[in-house]
């Protein structure tokens, strides 16, 4: 069972390192910032701040200097994770609006008050010995809202688009980009979830099979969903786009 749940998370890991890389080199390219924010979001929560917390909190053999390093890092990897990922929802989703501006920036804020809070309160040593305990202990709870915040809107954007899809008006493929965004957000929002409910009963999700099939199965919806969405094979491409209605030529400009 601890198999299946490894092969999971680490597949989640590889394909947020991949998809987050090839979106940031996109962007240096294009000087796009929604391609910059989801990579940087990518890249730093998925690929490095997720293995840095299990390497830091359970690699006993590392001297206590290198963990708190490593706590340190995973703090800042996070946070600037979650807040390119609430920027990038706010750049696509909600462009313009003071409410998302407010609410990226109290999603910054909050991080940043609980990784201060940790330092200057039990310390970082405490949070290591004790991932449950401590003010950063709430990360996964704040974590929750961004990316909650991210699915919610691509999951509403699909259905607008695939409205106008039925009419010929939108791209098959930038439709069905959004669709696998949002379930790709969402799968890895609920192994979060999960691991709350887990946690609340006493329990370690990656200690029992359920949890573990659980971690393991979302972690591959993830994975293939954000594949699919940012790095697909031609033959996919061809089969989306071949599910395009007949109709008018009309059609919206493709890209995040």
């Amino acid at each position: 069972m601890v198999v299946i749940a490894s092969l999971g998370a680490g597949l989640f890991i590889l394909a947020s390192l991949f998809v987050g890389g090839r979106l940031l080199m996109l962007a240096y390219t294009t000087r796009g910032t929604a391609e910059f924010l989801l990579g940087l979001g990518l890249f730093c929560m998925g690929g490095i701040g997720y293995p840095l917390m299990a390497i830091m909190t359970r690699a006993d053999g590392l001297s206590d200097t290198v963990r708190c390093t490593l706590l340190i890092v995973h703090m800042c990897t996070s946070t600037l994770g979650m807040g390119a990922l609430a920027g990038f929802t706010r750049r696509v989703f909600r462009p313009g609006q003071a409410w998302a501006g407010a609410f990226l920036a109290s999603i910054i804020l909050g991080f940043v008050a609980l990784a201060l809070l940790q330092i200057v309160g039990p310390g970082l040593m405490a949070f290591i010995e004790d991932p449950k305990s401590g003010p950063w202990s709430s990360k996964v709870y704040l974590s929750f809202i961004p990316m909650t915040w991210a699915g919610v809107e691509s999951i509403r954007y699909y259905s607008m688009l695939h409205k106008r899809l039925e009419l010929d008006l939108a791209d098959p493929v930038v439709t069905d980009r959004m669709r696998l965004w949002g379930i790709s957000i969402l799968a890895a929002d609920s192994i979060t979830v999960f691991g709350v409910a887990f946690n609340l009963m006493g329990l370690s999700i990656t200690a029992t099979p359920i949890g573990s099939i659980l971690i393991g199965a979302l972690g591959l919806v993830t994975a293939g969903a954000l594949w699919l969405a940012f790095m697909p094979p031609q033959s996919y491409l061809d089969r989306v786009r071949a599910s395009r209605p007949l109709g008018g030529a009309g059609s919206v400009k493709e890209g995040a």
